[in-house]
Formats: structure tokens, C-alpha cells, sequence
């Protein structure tokens, strides 16, 4: 069988990209040694141990016809890498465009400063160990829903909330860093369990002041708790957020 069908049908098939590039080179090479009647003085199998055989059996040496082999060769790889090259980045550039376009987007839950959520003091936020997002500080005590979905998880001290979109996106919402210890006291939730909610809606309110009285963190991570079923993708540059602002997307 040799190994061009192989390589073909194994490899370069499933790489459309490298397998246009390595015809579109094969073809100017082509040209090429036609133009120039390139002649090969032995038959053998194709490699770099067939690169002897354009050297003449006359013992001539090396002549022109060898030199026209290796410039040919030297144009076939770089017509090949070159348009490799170019169809690969407008590949992706096109399945980029098209994941964009199918991201589902995540609003922002709460006014305040977007902060990386490498720098939420917990390991269990920073470390991504509960999936990835972003945090905020908050600059008011108002808690929204960031898209449309459901409610599917609530506290009894109120600090935290799950919910999940119409295709599936999961998030959390945790205000502030070791609130669970107020036991629900200066949190207000407005929404419950299996309740479907539309964007913007208020689901908790709470008391920033007084949290921060108590010497509370008040840094509220938002983050995809399934983020492994998703990319998180596109996160916004913007330091400042209002609420419903645009916060990240995920596909």
C-alpha cells in the first residue's frame, strides 16, 4: 500500500487545513519541475533518501537539474506552510465568530468593582476549585439575576445563591467571604427554590454596612459551578459595573 494512502486517509484527511496546504504545494511543485523538465535519474520511494537521485549518473555531479530539485522542494514546503497557515487562522477565526455568537452571556448580579477571582481570599474561589468567573466588590447591597432561569439553590443564612440558565450554564453567587457565620442576619432573600426569574430580578438584598461592621469580606464571587461542561470564554475589561452590565460569557 505504500504510505501516501495512509497518510492521507490517517492523518491529513482529518486536518483539511495541512491536507489543502500539502496538495497546494505538491501542485506549484509541479509546475515547476515541468517548466524546468526536472529529471529523476533512479525510481525510489519518497523521502530524503530520494534526494540523491536528481544528481545526474553520468558522473557529472551536481548540475543544474539537481539545484532546480532542491529550489523546487524549497518552494513546495513554503507554498505548503504558508497556506497551512492562512486557512488554519481562518478557521479559527470563523469558529471563534461562531462561538461568540452562541455564548450565552452573563450579566452582572450586583453594582461594584470587577476584581479577577484570583484575588478572593479562599482557596475554594481562587483556586477555581468550584468552577471559573469573576468576583465584585460590592458598592450596593442589591443582588439581581443575571439572565433568565431558575433558582436552584438557596441557603438558610441567605449569602449564597445558585441558579441556572436556559442552556444549562450554571452560576453562584456568594456574598462575601465567611457570611455563612451570620446565620441570615442582615441578608433578605426574595426569591425561593425552583422559581423561574428574569433578569434583573432582586433576589437578595442586604446590608453592607452592618456586614462590614462585623469585619465580613464583602467580595462576591460569580462563578460557572459546571464550567467544565463550558468555556468560559470572554470576561469583561470593565473595572467599574452596573447592575445587568455585561459580566462574562460562556458557550
Amino acid at each position: 500500500m505504500g504510505i501516501t494512502e495512509p497518510a492521507v486517509f490517517g492523518v491529513m484527511i482529518n486536518y483539511s487545513s495541512a491536507f489543502i496546504g500539502a496538495i497546494t504545494g505538491g501542485v506549484v511543485g509541479g509546475i515547476f519541475a515541468g517548466l524546468v523538465s526536472l529529471k529523476q535519474y533512479a525510481v525510489v520511494s519518497p523521502g530524503i533518501a530520494a534526494i540523491p537521485t536528481y544528481i545526474p549518473t553520468n558522473g557529472s555531479g551536481l548540475n543544474s537539474n539537481f539545484w532546480f530539485f532542491i529550489a523546487i522542494l524549497v518552494v513546495s514546503v513554503c507554498v505548503s506552510f504558508t497556506v497551512t497557515i492562512v486557512l488554519e487562522k481562518r478557521k479559527r477565526n470563523k469558529l471563534k465568530i461562531q462561538k461568540a455568537d452562541s455564548s450565552f452571556k452573563i450579566l452582572s448580579p450586583v453594582q461594584g468593582t470587577v476584581l479577577p477571582i484570583e484575588q478572593v481570599n479562599d482557596p475554594l474561589f481562587s483556586e477555581k476549585m468550584m468552577g471559573d468567573g469573576l468576583a465584585i466588590m460590592p458598592s450596593e447591597g442589591v443582588i439581581v439575576a443575571p439572565f433568565d432561569g431558575y433558582v436552584i439553590m438557596t441557603t438558610p443564612t441567605k449569602h449564597a445563591i445558585g441558579l441556572r440558565g436556559d442552556n444549562d450554564v450554571e452560576i453562584l453567587i456568594h456574598i462575601g467571604m465567611d457570611t455563612v457565620n451570620l446565620n441570615g442576619e442582615f441578608y433578605n432573600l426574595l426569591v425561593e427554590e425552583e422559581q423561574y426569574v428574569y433578569a434583573g430580578d432582586v433576589l437578595i438584598e442586604f446590608d453592607m454596612q452592618a456586614i462590614a461592621e462585623k469585619g465580613f469580606d464583602l467580595i462576591t464571587p460569580v462563578i460557572v459551578t459546571n464550567s467544565a461542561e463550558h468555556d468560559c470564554f470572554a470576561k469583561t475589561i470593565q473595572k467599574e459595573v452596573k447592575k445587568n452590565d455585561y459580566l462574562f460569557s460562556v458557550s
